[in-house]
């Protein structure tokens, strides 16, 4: 059971999702984002409040220098953001997915964010007002300030007093009310070369204007014209991700490594200089790369609850801050050494799990029931359902026994015959369609229901415990996404095509360098003697004499053939490679498909077989009842022996009609593990 616990833990703390798959690499990397931002607020918060004489956290020690860079987490969010809003416009454009509306947009924005913000700054400002650090006068206007995101309009080189670390948040703001826009002029150029290049060019040209105009300090930093070009990364990993990423992107393990050398790069560029500006957005865009093209990298950032936690960073961006002034002053006397990362290590340690605990908690209350995509007219907020039905149904004393109702002693005939007709009804409802699991037959006069049968769920669900049969309410299948994701990593077919597809990439790749086949160099070398003759007069004659010699020749070429078959040919024979490709991808799509529509519906199957199931043991508990007044009528002499047996009679077909629905519901739900390759229950 606490697996099961756990289980249910994880996939509460997932964020929904509004539309599309859940990329849970982008999740991932918001952790590193909020993670290395929460070590940068705690260290800054420790050494203030430390008894220890710490050295100076960015001249004096180059540990405390590291972890004092995170503020780079923030610019890692601006590239995120940059890729999640840039993803529906680009669909529209690139994929041809429908139009995505403006009114849609800014007020899935509104409802979304603006909620727990003005509730968390709220409370912080009623805090400082408690503390009597401000008057209501001079903080009322920082608060309307803030919750309008127009703070750095009216203090453009301060941080907000509520919660100092909202000033990103404006920035995101902005670039809210400019996504569509920026989103229709990049996305709407069709041609995917010019479009990469013009977005590299500009975002070269806006460095330069930065640097010159001087929006890299304040009050410019504080604005969008100081950050753009951190959006515009994202705009880049989503072109690429939409049209060469979408089905698998080419993985390789030089991107593990090439992921902390750029986070390692980011903390050491992150300055006002003009090259170090050039060698930051590069790095942070290699950083993004990485966590779609990486192995190991990628594998880390996709790890549940990694994921899990940077899906509620919103949450502990908005407390993190005030938490830790508050905890810090607890935590900061505990020391152990004089060396300063023992003692931060202590500090993470006694820190952050209450963190993590709280921001999972407001996380559930206050931000996910926002997150979730709403029908029109639906409120926008709703408190989360908590079932304690598993808690507290196994230990639960026996009800007493029901008794009929008085006036009913006097007519057992037509209480029979009452109770009779209604489990007749309920298996006729069974037999034409299953309502929900929470519609109960409240149309039976004879006696209230007794406590929901529980089924012995070992034939249905593999992974039953041995605490005995389970609460029928309590059988549920796992999340339909997940489902889909389980059997997609499964399925052989798939995974045959991606190898298939990484093949052909790899096939492609070479035929575009295939020009290198017109050019060969050679080279030789002999050794050897050489013979030289000379003649010398003598007295008696001539007198000849040999003399040996060293001989070597070396050779070296270059040749370039062309053939104008191969010239006039070479771009038809790399799009011949590269629509293989498409096919390939084309072929997995359709692989996809056909997985997820054969996981719905036999998704869907379980769900009214379970439904079924339920409505049958009610009927056969409706049954058990009569039979109970029968048996009473009988031994009283007010009831025939015919009527008595038609009415065990009954209840035998009712046993069966459960028996059935049972191996129904077992039988699909086989089927679907099959599919999924593991346990199909929550």
């Amino acid at each position: 059971m606490p697996n099961t616990h756990l289980a249910r833990l994880k996939s509460a703390l997932v964020r929904p999702m509004a539309g599309g798959a859940w990329l849970s690499e982008v999740d991932g990397l918001r952790f590193i984002a909020i993670f290395t931002v929460v070590l940068q607020h705690l260290l800054e918060r420790f050494a203030r409040r430390s008894p220890l004489d710490l050295p100076h956290p960015v001249i004096d020690d180059q540990f405390a220098f590291f972890i004092s860079r995170g503020t780079v987490g923030v610019f890692l969010f601006f590239a995120i953001s940059g890729f999640v809003l840039a993803l529906p416009f680009a669909k529209t454009h690139l994929l041809d997915a429908p139009k995505t509306s403006l009114r849609a947009f800014y007020a899935r924005r509104l409802t979304r964010l603006e909620p727990p913000y003005i509730v968390w700054m709220t409370v912080f400002a009623l805090v400082l007002l408690a503390k009597g650090a401000y008057s209501l006068p001079e903080l009322f206007p920082h608060w309307l300030a803030s919750i309008t995101y127009t703070h750095v309009v009216f203090w453009p080189n301060d941080y907000s007093p509520i919660n100092p670390v909202t000033w990103s948040l404006e920035i995101e703001v902005q670039f809210y009310l400019l996504a569509p826009f920026l989103s229709a002029a990049y996305f709407g150029i069709r041609d995917a070369r010019r479009r990469r290049i013009g977005l590299l060019v500009f975002t070269a040209g806006w460095l330069l204007l930065q640097h010159y105009m001087g929006w890299w300090f304040f009050p410019g930093r504080n604005t969008l014209a100081g950050h753009l070009q951190h959006f515009l990364v994202g705009f880049l990993i989503a072109d690429l991700y939409l049209t060469e990423w979408r089905k698998g992107a080419p993985q390789h393990r030089i991107w593990d490594w090439l992921a902390p050398l750029a986070y390692v790069a980011m903390c050491y560029t992150w300055t006002t200089e003009l090259w170090k500006n050039f060698a930051f957005t590069a790095a942070l865009l290699v950083l993004f790369m990485a966590a779609f093209r990486g192995v190991a990298f990628r594998r880390m950032l996709q790890n549940h609850w990694v994921a899990a936690f940077g899906g509620m960073c919103y949450t502990i961006y908005l407390m993190h801050l005030p938490l830790l002034e508050a905890l810090v002053i607890f935590t900061a006397p505990i020391t152990l050494t004089d060396i300063l990362w023992v003692n931060f290590v202590l500090q993470t340690l006694l820190c952050l799990p209450v963190v993590a605990v709280a921001s999972a908690l407001f996380f559930l209350v206050l931000e996910k029931p926002f997150m979730r995509k709403r029908a029109p007219g639906e409120p926008i907020y709703k408190l989360p359902k908590v079932s304690l039905s598993s808690i507290y149904k196994k230990n639960a004393p026996a009800k007493p026994p029901i008794h009929a109702p008085e006036f009913l002693k006097n007519k057992p005939l037509i209480a029979l015959l009452l109770a009779s007709a209604a489990a007749a009804n309920l298996q006729a409802q069974t037999a034409v369609a299953a309502p929900p699991p929470a519609v109960r037959n409240t149309q039976t006069p004879v006696v209230q229901s007794p406590p929901v049968q529980t089924l012995d769920i070992v034939d249905i669900a593999a992974d039953s415990t041995a605490d005995g049969p389970m609460p029928l309410d309590s059988i549920r299948l796992r999340p339909l996404p997940d489902l889909i994701a389980a059997a997609l990593s499964l399925d052989p077919g798939l995974k045959a095509n991606r190898v298939d597809s990484d093949k052909q990439f790899l096939a492609w790749q070479v035929q575009k360098r295939g020009w290198a086949d017109l050019i060969s160099v050679n080279g030789g070398g002999a050794y050897g003697n050489g013979l030289l003759t000379e003649a010398q007069a003598a007295d008696n004659g001539t007198v000849t004499v040999s003399t040996g010699r060293l001989s070597t020749t070396v050779t070296l070429g270059l040749n370039i053939r062309v053939t104008g078959g191969d010239v006039l040919t070479r771009r038809q024979r790399t799009q011949i490679q590269k629509l293989q490709l498409d096919r390939l991808q084309h072929e997995r799509t359709a692989i996809e498909m056909d997985i997820r529509k054969e996981v719905t519906a036999l998704y869907c199957q379980v769900e009214l077989a379970l439904s079924v199931v339920r409505l049958k043991y009610e009927a056969l508990e409706n049954v058990r009842i009569a039979v109970g007044l029968a048996e009473k009528y009988f031994r009283e002499g007010q009831l025939q022996l015919g009527e008595y047996s038609t009415m065990l009679g009954k209840m035998t077909a009712a046993e069966e009609e459960c028996v059935k629905a049972k191996m129904e519901a077992k039988k699909l739900s086989l089927d679907l593990q099959l599919l999924v390759g593991s346990t199909c229950w929550r």
